[in-house]
């Protein structure tokens, strides 16, 4: 998961990898409130009340709208999250002294 933050600062993920078991619901209205949403779907097959998404099908949300994902047969799925800021991560340490 790469993690990141919202115009208000808030730490939310930038991109992940969601994978559901076989039979596994969203518990919940999954609301994109703080970016758009790119879902990728890898392996098996994601549903929600606006269709059914075979493995390859790239669904975008827009920002504000939601659904409730669930998958009868189990998959993985790439998730990006395009509006959300990526956090810079520190420089590796440099070591002192000469080679």
């Amino acid at each position: 998961m790469v993690w990141g933050r919202t115009e208000e600062g808030e730490q939310v993920p930038k991109e992940a990898r969601v994978v559901f078991q076989p039979g596994a619901v969203w518990p919940e209205a999954d609301v994109h409130a703080d970016s758009c949403e790119l879902v990728i779907v890898i392996d098996g097959t994601l549903e929600d009340e606006n269709g059914t998404y075979p493995r390859g099908t790239r669904i975008s949300a827009q920002r504000g709208t939601s659904h409730h994902p669930r998958s009868s047969g189990g998959c993985t799925l790439r998730v990006l999250y395009p509006d959300v800021v990526e956090v810079q991560r520190p420089a590796p340490p440099v070591a002192e002294g000469g080679a």
